[in-house]
């Protein structure tokens, strides 16, 4: 009995071992006693390097740049951080020693607190050095140095005066065509030149500074450093801006000219060799057949077996829809498999989208693309209308996603036409010949001044606008006035599927509730 209970206890303890604090994270923890002690070997050997320095003759060079840089005080902040390390390590012995699950949370916290620490020691312990060493550079051949910053200042420059007339010129098609980005032009070319400036300065200053009588090098230092930062940090705003400019003057619309929903059900098929004790068995799903709505409607509410038999097929379901499937029993039958049950694997609706793209005055038909339920669902009243605009005089982050009657989000843009006067005193929109397609399928409908105002004040950039007619009807989109009286969309697909007059309620419905149902019960 005691070597029983002995045998338990041992037991006992090998089980709570094994639901203790992960071994991976346990393995990392440990291993920062080891990082411990490196970070401090290191820090020990920086120490002794420039105590060791100080001691011989050339430091009297650079005792005044001992006060401006405080080395000893660097190496002091180090330790400190060493000192603090060693706090986190306590904490992550006693985590361990506790092995408990439940704090792995807090063991990975003081991982990640302790390989902060030693970032932060090691860097402060390797800026004394480093400071040396450029001071010493400096004094041995400043020249060298402040003639390569020279020469990025000198890039700097030409890059400023390369992007200038680009800038001048958006500015001034801003002006011309009412883009209202003058200002924001001006800003972003402005921070540009400050970046410039910047630069130039600190290059000015150190080269007065080696002029002097007495240079001091860590200003030389210091301001070089500065130039070195600058040059990278224009050439990326010199691209940013580009960039923006170059949105400035690209056009692109996304009409949205057609709609499709395609119903397909996809029949499977489990076989196995019936003269086996144990058979095994093998599902095939058939290709999707497209059908029509009635014909899903009929087989979404199918489950179970709707069919077995290879050699005379049992149905369970009406023989005429059993023909709508189209299945060949023995297709792609394994050899020696000789019977089967018959299932429906899933039932899905597909949709589509087609699109008139206009992109810098250029039309462009796109084909037969499809979309998924719910970009189907949100465009659903918004046949021949823009469902992306994006005007010249707009950046891209600025783009018009919410539907917007055909052409209107080009009204008031001076770039693609003016306002003018009817005989009536009324203000309407008169596009230019090269951008009457914009709204060319309105039919010699017009923008007048109110309607867009109205558009562009309560509806751009927020949500969809159909416009009213008189009688309160809409004008725009898939039930409006514009697209009913419009031939090309009277004979769409969508049209012809009946979703100009009522789009149909269930579309969606239907397919959410039918999709990832597999075989059936498969009797034998």
């Amino acid at each position: 009995m005691k070597y029983k209970r002995y045998w338990a206890i041992i037991i006992t303890l090998m089980f709570i071992a094994s639901c203790g604090i992960n071994g991976d994270l346990k393995k990392t923890a440990k291993s920062r006693k080891q990082a411990l002690e490196n970070t401090q070997s290191q820090i020990d050997s920086a120490l002794n390097k420039y105590t060791e320095w100080k001691k011989s003759s050339e430091y009297d060079r650079f005792e005044r740049y001992d006060k401006t840089y405080s080395w000893a005080k660097q190496f002091d902040e180090a330790l400190l951080e060493v000192e603090s390390a060693r706090t986190v390590w306590t904490e992550i012995e006693q985590i361990l020693d506790n092995n408990n699950p439940k704090e792995e949370g807090k063991l990975n916290q003081k991982i990640r607190q302790i390989n902060s620490r030693f970032v932060l020691a090691l860097k402060k312990s390797r800026e004394p050095n480093r400071q040396i060493g450029v001071l010493r550079q400096l004094m041995e051949d400043a020249p060298k140095y402040i003639n390569a910053a020279d020469k990025q200042v000198s890039e700097m420059k030409t890059i400023i005066s390369d992007i200038r007339p680009i800038v001048d010129k958006a500015v001034a098609d801003s002006k011309s065509f009412g883009w209202n980005k003058e200002k924001d032009i001006s800003n972003r070319f402005g921070q540009l030149e400050g970046i410039y400036n910047t630069a130039a300065d600190m290059l000015n200053g150190a080269k007065a500074q080696h002029n002097s009588d007495d240079p001091d090098y860590a200003v030389i230092a210091t301001n070089l450093d500065i130039v070195q930062k600058k040059f990278p940090e224009l050439k990326q705003a010199d691209t940013h801006l580009r960039k923006l400019l170059g949105e400035l003057n690209r056009s692109y619309t996304k009409r949205l000219i057609d709609m499709k929903y395609v119903y397909a059900v996809t029949p499977g098929r489990t076989s196995w060799a019936n003269y086996y004790e144990y058979p095994s068995e093998t599902d095939y799903e058939y290709r999707p057949q497209q059908v029509d709505e009635a014909t899903f409607k009929y087989f979404s509410q199918k489950t179970g077996d709707i069919a077995n038999g290879l050699q005379r097929v049992r149905l369970y379901i009406e023989e005429s829809m059993w023909y709508k499937l189209n299945i060949n029993v023995i297709e792609r039958l394994p050899r020696g498999d000789d019977s089967a049950v018959f299932w429906i694997s899933s039932t899905d609706i597909e949709y589509y989208h087609r699109y008139l793209v206009i992109e810098n005055g250029t039309e462009k038909e796109s084909g037969w693309e499809e979309v998924d339920e719910d970009d189907f669902a949100a465009n659903i009243n918004n046949l021949g209308m823009d469902i992306v605009s994006k005007p010249y005089g707009l950046y891209a982050s600025e783009v018009i996603e919410d539907a917007a009657p055909p052409g209107m989000a080009y009204v008031g843009n001076k770039k693609y036409g003016n306002w003018e006067k009817d005989s009536s005193g009324g203000s309407f929109w008169a596009f230019y010949g090269r951008y009457a397609f914009l709204n060319a399928m309105l039919g010699g409908h017009r923008y007048y001044y109110n309607d867009w105002n109205h558009w562009n004040r309560n509806y751009r950039g927020r949500a969809p606008y159909y416009g009213k007619n008189a009688d309160g009807s809409t004008i725009y989109g898939t039930s409006g006035s514009t697209v009913r009286s419009n031939s090309q969309y009277r004979s769409s697909t969508f049209s012809r599927q009946g979703g100009i007059k009522s789009a149909p309620a269930n579309v969606r419905s239907a397919a959410g509730s039918v999709r990832g149902r597999g075989p059936g019960s498969r009797g034998k």
